[in-house]
């Protein structure tokens, strides 16, 4: 025989075991962005961080070594 057990105090909010953690990305500029994390019931921010986006920079290394290949293929 099985038996469910439910604990409730003043610190549960929300719908237990719907609740989510909802995760939103943007850029502040070029270089950075912002990951927010906030959980779905009770709108609380569980994470909040700023990071350098190195994607940005390698793309712009890529594109800047092509090029210069490129020109000195066209120039021998």
């Amino acid at each position: 025989m099985t038996t469910t057990n439910v604990i409730s105090t003043p610190e549960i909010t929300g719908n237990i075991g719907s609740c989510k953690a909802e995760n939103t990305t943007y850029d502040i500029n070029s270089f950075y962005r912002q990951s927010i994390t906030v959980n779905s019931c009770s709108g609380q921010v569980i994470s909040d961080f700023k990071y350098f986006d190195w994607n940005t920079v390698i793309s712009i290394v890529i594109i800047v070594i092509f090029f210069t290949i490129l020109q000195k293929i066209i120039h021998n």
